[in-house]
């Protein structure tokens, strides 16, 4: 089912990269680009809105709790592999030891 989810997102997202390849090559023309932005696409000074301190603020939180959530999964994540790396190697260990292997083994 995640698999299923994974390759959907996969296609909706390739389809809409090529979309937008074929607007921008086709609709819009390189050169149009070659010039810069369209007016209307660019933000000037005068249009930038200042937003108070407080929104601010809240948009700072927001992302770093995202920014802390990625670190916390990405620790739990490496902790997990470094876990199961240990595993394969000491069943590996027990391995070669059934076999008799005279190679020696590292010390625990």
């Amino acid at each position: 089912m995640v698999r299923l989810i994974i390759g959907y997102l996969h296609l909706l997202t390739a389809i809409a990269w090529f979309g937008t390849i074929l607007y921008v090559h086709i609709l819009l023309k390189p050169a149009c680009a070659a010039k810069g932005l369209p007016k209307g696409e660019l933000i000037t000074s005068e249009t930038k809105v200042q937003r108070p301190i407080q929104e601010k603020v809240f948009y700072f939180t927001a992302y770093m709790n995202l920014v802390f959530v990625f670190l916390i999964t990405f620790v739990i994540a490496l902790w997990k592999w470094g876990f199961d790396i240990s595993d394969r190697l000491s069943e590996d260990a027990r391995q070669q030891k059934d076999r008799g292997s005279i190679l020696p083994l590292r010390s625990q």
